[in-house]
């Protein structure tokens, strides 16, 4: 794990809540030019190294209730506030990806043993991420029975 980046907006104050940081200051940090000219792989290599660094960093922070997200090309650590918005996003994603992979597994045309156990277990994980309660309300989904979820 890269931890230069955190490492520097610890020591500079720019770890709390709603503290911006460039682009081209997490570049710095990191060493990393961008090209003027160059090769997609150049561009791509340079991306890349920030997109781990930034990566590494957000992973420290979300264990403190942090959230580093893109804004505009730079960086911002949300205000606890925008949280619950940015938790449901999350768990949308995360469905989204569950109905991926079991819509791969019911078109495979050999069904194994595997395949059903990981179809499963799809089931079980994408029941578990619709009965997440977030605040008292279910993230982005009706609640069919108008009852609401744990306070």
């Amino acid at each position: 794990m890269n931890t230069l980046l955190l490492d520097w907006m610890r020591a500079c104050g720019r770890d709390d809540y709603g503290s911006f940081i460039t682009a081209d200051e997490v570049r710095a940090v990191l060493g990393i030019e961008v090209p003027k000219i160059g090769t997609l792989a150049d561009f791509k290599k340079a991306m890349l190294l920030e997109l781990a660094a930034v990566s590494d960093a957000r992973q420290v922070l979300i264990e403190e209730g942090k959230y580093l997200k893109q804004d505009r090309g730079d960086y911002r650590i949300l205000l606890p506030g925008e949280n619950a918005k940015q938790a449901s996003e999350m768990i949308l994603k995360a469905d989204r990806r569950i109905v991926k992979a079991q819509k791969l597994i019911r078109a495979t045309p050999t069904r194994t043993e595997a395949s059903t156990h990981v179809s499963a277990k799809a089931e079980a994980r994408r029941m578990a991420i619709r009965n997440l309660s977030i605040f008292g309300k279910k993230p982005g989904w009706a609640n069919d029975d108008n009852i609401p979820g744990p306070m």
